[in-house]
């Protein structure tokens, strides 16, 4: 099942951003080769994205997710430090999250 959002530049931004603050603060043991695969197409994606409505799979919206998840929580200690573009990000991809079938 395909998950559709439309994400505008600075929403896009903050999501990259988020990958960034993971990218640089975990530590992953192990060998990781198909998921950083699957990151570096899905950040791909979000570049080419600005603005228009985005098609994610479901491990797609599960990491985009994750990197918020661990960004939000991991600078700011919870979502209610959000605001503006970020936010707008946040909620949408929560709505997101909600719909995925497990």
């Amino acid at each position: 099942m395909n998950i559709d959002v439309k994400l505008y530049g600075l929403e896009i931004a903050a999501i990259l951003k988020w990958h960034e603050y993971v990218k640089d603060n975990t530590f992953w043991p192990g060998d990781l080769d198909f998921l950083q695969l699957l990151e570096k197409e899905l950040i791909n994606k979000l570049k080419h994205a600005e603005n228009d409505t985005v098609s994610f799979t479901e491990a797609e919206i599960e990491i985009l997710c994750a990197w918020m998840g661990r960004a939000v929580y991991g600078k700011y200690g919870s979502e209610e430090a959000l605001f503006g573009y970020e936010r707008r990000a946040y909620v949408k991809l929560k709505s997101r999250e909600g719909i995925l079938s497990y």
